[in-house]
């Protein structure tokens, strides 16, 4: 997919050229690989296997206050009556290293906040998965505080790492 940093979602049956603009993907397509590429942003990758459903979601500031994983996860409800989602949230900046000016912070609810200026992405990611009651597993890395990955917070320019999912036939 290319990126936009929104919340929108698209169905993909093949592999398209040029792929969709969009921050979040999903098919019931087999052997149809799924890709995120982030350096700070939160991957976020959905599954039920019996639907035989997956979805591919970069969920970064705008996404999860857009509310992206909770618009994927409602999808995967209506359109392909999956009620036994799990998911998996790759590794993203977390709160200890995403400082934020005032703009955004007015946007967010408090909970969200950590230290007066730090904004918490996976907090409100893991709240719209639970709110769904999606069990997931959380890598618990911080891109920006490990050098082992990416981060554009850290480096500036830099390079990207994927994050696939999959479903077999």
């Amino acid at each position: 997919m290319d990126q936009i940093h929104s919340t929108r979602i698209e169905y993909v049956q093949s592999l398209a050229t040029p792929p969709p603009r969009c921050d979040g993907i999903i098919t019931d397509r087999p052997n149809l690989p799924l890709a995120v590429m982030s350096a700070d942003c939160y991957p976020v990758l959905l599954f039920d296997e019996k639907r035989k459903v997956v979805a591919a979601l970069h969920a970064g500031r705008a996404g999860a206050m857009g509310q992206i994983v909770a618009q994927a996860l409602q999808r995967l409800v209506d359109d392909f009556k999956a009620h036994q989602i799990r998911g998996i949230i790759a590794p993203g900046i977390g709160s200890c290293c995403y400082e934020v000016g005032p703009e955004i912070l007015a946007q967010v609810e408090a909970k969200y906040i950590k230290r007066d200026r730090f904004l918490d992405i996976k907090g409100m990611i893991k709240d719209q998965l639970s709110y769904f009651g999606v069990q997931y597993y959380d890598y618990g890395i911080c891109t920006c505080c490990n050098p082992n990955y990416y981060s554009y917070r850290r480096e500036g320019r830099t390079g990207r790492f994927a994050s696939l999912i999959w479903r077999s036939a």
